[in-house]
């Protein structure tokens, strides 16, 4: 794999030998011609020098590679997996292992079984690409690191790479050499974690073993002379393959068995694998795990495992801290039975070990919900549009604890500090680590309670200090909270939200804190004196408690919110400096002080350059207050790019002031920052509820696309001549959940509006590859497919390798598949989409123009781009209207300029007679529309093909093609 994707610095003392080097050679040159005796001296020291440097690289080879393969060994492997997920590289690992080592070890000697590891090494490296890297992490253990492939290209080259090593035998001439693999892949960016990751490695590759157990047993002849016959070979058979299964059929569970009058254990390879045990078989069970458990549980679990292991008790059931194999704690439960044997049956210790961290959706090192639970948590209280509260709060001193301390002491910190959390609250909520060292507190909401005062209270307690492995530790801490009537937006909207205001109250708050009880007077209202610094208001959360108290106070008053954001703060600071920012930020902050004197109003800072305030909700109040705040700014730069902008949401007689209206008002802030002819709008609920249909949509899409719910149908496309079916379109639908389909009309639209067109397509095109690869293989007949490409392909992703590596992939000849760029995709990206065409229709692929006419590029798009066929816009057919003559010259015009130009046209969207006899007067040859078929589902497709009379699997004859085709097709697309 490339050493810049991979590799850490080089150790320091190469830079020191090459500086070595450098000096003694400059010394050589300066001194050696006069003083003999000095160049003597230098040239030894120069060997020195280089022997040390030699001596260094043969530790680093000692240290990083394994001397029976050659291979980077297990200590490379954590160091180069460590720096994936540091830089956050979306990557795909395989676990490969070798089937029957132990065997060929038994009965041919260990000098057999490493030339059977050297052989499986070998066949791994040739199969491993150059930006990759294979390790031997153990006996019969090695993993692969790609950052490149899929799971999918991934198992095909390991499939093959087992195929090729099947030709080699054991020493008996007979045996098959074999291995197991299985892989999975992780995106560090979209949440994935490693232990998941290497948990879903694991389980495939034993699936792989288990289902191939048939053809990877050994032969007969072999079995019975070399079965071997000692206690433990009876778990390598069947019952090991159902014990293992079992261990499988549940993620992060992990089975053993120990035989308690020979003190003999066996356990799964899941948790020889993530614990780093010895071996699968074990002698001394309790010396070997005792050594994983935490010091602070080793004492209770010795104490209750010798009572089970004497007979005393029958049942063990324990939660511990356990370490795996990376030397983090986990948190574990462990329950096992004994089973008393007699004369002719052992005495038995069973059971299960569960992860926490993966079974129970735990954060390893707390033992409290981890996000996912938290998301599912709030998922659910929306479901049921339950009242809810949420606390938050954050530590800000743990890095440097872990530094200092080391992450042991950290972890053992945050553990004390949650037990202690939990033991203060009245009543137990539900308690999740959400990112970092960020947590949540989440309640049935209690209007009765003063949520800030409960969330002072518990920064409170969070502030005290701790004292942990003889450390005196104070803890810095941060709060925030919400009150939510019912939670009406999705788990991740309401999280960031709750992250933004933890954040502004990180930044705004001031080095000391002061008691929430006490209060100052301003006029009628209560206010904290908890002021920030710089503008002297309210912080925001302190802000919302005092607006809501406000608006209980007085219901019926005509009330908004208004967010106020200063216009390109950054850019200002860049221009006239820090300071100078400061100080706008300052004043400011003091006019919105006058809002009470002025109108009554309240007004809040949530930090950088984002006010809010509560005010009556009349349009001249807050005109009047925009035309101050845009005044003050004028004075330092009238420029339009520096106008503030404002987002207001009016306040119901029924609304309490919370977070959810704030993200209302904020929601139309964002309207008001990219509109510099009107900079104050108002909160639009249709708006933010599409915002939030939408927002549902894609994660409904996603869960989808999970279930194999996103599919496609294709329309086919005919020639007029022969009636025949030349080739088809293939375009994505999704399922319901109901069997039903969601309108293309609404997610397609949708995802290319957000960006995440690129998942569907890509999608799209490997079912489509993947079935055109089938039929072939049965020998079906096939016509060429289309497939579309966006706006979003083109800057997402290499479209042309992702086609070539899909054709290589399936076998899947390429002038079977068309690729259709729109006009809108040349038009925004002309440069990207002539290369783009140029490099497919290398490969062999046809290029269509989709959409023709659609737009002002058109001309532009077909002199510049090579393509084969132009797919003229359904818009232009002629159809009962006013505007029908134009659209019959525009078609015309187009289908003269292809003759001219030596281009075939497919005309879409024809659905009348009428309309075919108009394209048979223009020649037109090739059509697609209702006429003769709608899309339809694939098995109804098939049908179509099933009979050869229908179809012509050259596909488009292109007139001036310039594609080398086999000979049977002809120059086709």
């Amino acid at each position: 794999m490339e050493t810049n994707e991979m590799q850490g610095a080089e150790p320091q003392q190469h830079d020191e030998i090459n500086q070595l080097n450098t000096r003694l050679a400059e010394l050589s040159k300066l001194y050696g011609a006069q003083q003999p005796e000095a160049e003597r001296l230098l040239a030894e020291a120069t060997n020195a020098a280089a022997h040390l440097n030699d001596r260094i690289v043969q530790l680093k080879a000692d240290a990083y590679i394994d001397s029976l393969t050659g291979l980077p060994n297990r200590t490379a492997y954590n160091h180069d997996i460590t720096c994936v997920w540091d830089r956050q590289l979306e990557h795909t690992i395989a676990y490969i292992d070798i089937d029957g080592l132990k065997v060929c070890n038994d009965h041919f000697g260990h000098p057999a079984g490493n030339r059977y590891i050297i052989k499986v090494a070998d066949c791994l490296k040739l199969h491993c690409r150059p930006d990759e890297r294979i390790y031997r992490i153990g006996g019969d253990e090695f993993v692969l690191i790609s950052i490149t492939d899929s799971v999918e290209m991934l198992n095909q080259r390991l499939e093959a790479c087992r195929a090729s090593l099947a030709s080699s035998t054991f020493d008996d001439g007979q045996t098959p050499m074999s291995y197991s693999y299985g892989c999975a892949h992780a995106n560090p960016q979209a949440g994935d974690v490693f232990h998941k990751m290497t948990a879903e490695a694991d389980r495939h590759m034993y699936d792989y073993k288990f289902a191939n157990a048939t053809r990877n047993r050994m032969n007969k002849a072999f079995n019975e002379q070399y079965r071997a016959l000692d206690t433990f070979d009876d778990f390598l058979d069947v019952r090991d393959r159902i014990f293992q299964a079992l261990s499988l059929t549940d993620t992060g569970r992990y089975l053993f068995i120990c035989n308690v009058d020979t003190d003999q254990s066996h356990w799964s390879q899941n948790a020889v694998q993530d614990f780093g045990l010895p071996a699968g078989n074990v002698h001394q069970m309790d010396k070997v795990w005792s050594q994983h458990i935490h010091p602070d549980d080793i004492d209770a679990w010795r104490q209750d495992i010798e009572e089970v292991m004497s007979g005393k008790k029958h049942r063990h059931r324990m939660r511990y801290r356990a370490k795996d194999a990376s030397g983090r704690y986990i948190t574990v439960t462990c329950s096992g039975i004994r089973l008393d044997g007699n004369e002719s049956e052992p005495t038995l210790f069973a059971g299960s070990i569960t992860n926490a961290s993966i079974v129970e959706s735990t954060d390893p090192a707390t033992g409290v919900g981890d996000v996912r639970a938290l998301m599912a948590a709030i998922e659910k209280r929306r479901e049921l549009a339950k009242p809810t509260d949420l606390v938050a709060f954050k530590f800000e001193n743990i890095d440097r604890i872990n530094a200092v301390y080391g992450y042991q002491t950290g972890n053992d910190v945050l553990m004390e500090l949650t037990g202690r959390i939990l033991s203060q609250l009245p009543e137990s909520p539900e308690f999740f680590r959400s990112y970092g060292l960020q947590f949540v507190l989440m309640f049935d909401s209690q209007p009765d309670i003063d949520l800030s005062d409960a969330a002072q209270r518990l920064w409170q307690t969070l502030m005290a200090p701790i004292t942990v492995h003889d450390i005196d530790i104070v803890p810095v801490a941060h709060t925030t909270f919400a009150r939510y009537s019912s939670i009406t937006s999705q788990p991740l909207t309401v999280l960031s939200s709750l992250n933004r205001r933890l954040d502004a109250e990180i930044r705004s708050t001031a080095p000391t804190h002061h008691s929430p009880s006490a209060l100052t007077q301003v006029g009628s209202f209560a206010a904290y004196d908890r002021r920030d610094k710089m503008t002297g208001l309210m912080r925001g959360n302190d802000f919302l408690h005092v607006a809501d108290t406000h608006r209980s106070a007085h219901p019926n008053e005509d009330r908004a919110i208004v967010a106020i954001d200063l216009g390109r703060m950054r850019v200002f600071n860049e221009w006239y400096g820090r300071q100078a920012g400061d100080t706008l930020i300052a004043e400011v902050g003091s006019a919105l002080q006058t809002l009470q004197a002025d109108c009554g109003g309240i007004a809040g800072y949530w930090g950088q350059d984002d006010f809010v305030a509560y005010l009556p909700g009349d349009r001249r109040t807050i005109d009047t207050l925009y035309e101050r705040i845009r005044g003050i700014v004028a004075t330092r730069d009238d420029s339009v790019g520096f106008l503030p902008a404002f987002g207001v949401c009016p306040v119901g007689s029924e609304e309490h002031i919370n977070i959810l209206l704030y993200d209302h008002a904020k929601a139309a802030l964002t309207r008001a920052r990219h509109d510099f002819r009107n900079r104050i709008k108002f909160f639009e609920p249709e708006t933010y509820a599409q915002r939030e249909r939408e927002d549902h949509l894609l994660s409904a899409f996603q869960h989808a696309l999970n279930q194999g719910r996103i599919t496609f149908h294709i329309q086919p496309q005919c020639d007029m001549e022969t009636k025949k079916i030349i080739g088809g379109e293939a375009l994505a639908r999704w399922k319901d959940e109901d069997g039903g389909f969601v309108s293309p009309g609404t997610f397609v639209p949708l995802l290319e509006r957000n960006g995440f067109a690129v998942t569907l397509d890509r999608h799209i095109w490997s079912l489509v590859f993947a079935w055109l690869s089938e039929r072939l293989a049965q020998g079906l007949p096939c016509v060429p497919i289309s497939v579309n490409i966006s706006q979003t392909d083109l800057i997402s992703v290499d479209v042309a390798k992702q086609f070539e590596r899909l054709a290589m992939r399936h076998a899947v000849p390429t002038h079977y598949v068309k690729a259709e760029i729109t006009e809108s995709a040349y038009a925004n990206n002309p440069e990207d989409v002539t290369t783009l065409a140029s490099k497919l229709r290398s490969l062999g692929f046809s290029v269509l123009i989709d959409d023709f006419g659609s737009g002002s590029s058109s001309l532009s798009m077909l002199q510049n781009i090579d393509a084969d066929v132009i797919k003229l816009d359904s818009r232009f057919m002629p159809v009962e209207t006013s505007q029908a003559d134009k659209g019959e010259s525009i078609v015309k015009s187009v289908i003269n300029m292809s003759w001219q130009i030596g281009m075939p046209v497919i005309v879409e969207g024809v659905e009348t007679d009428k309309q075919i006899a108009f394209l048979h007067e223009l020649g037109v040859r090739y059509v697609q529309g209702f006429y003769y078929y709608r899309p339809m589902p694939i098995n109804a497709f098939e049908e179509l093909l099933a009979d050869s009379a229908s179809i012509d699997p050259r596909g488009i004859l292109l007139q001036n093609s310039g594609h080398t085709l086999p000979p049977q097709h002809g120059a086709a697309c």
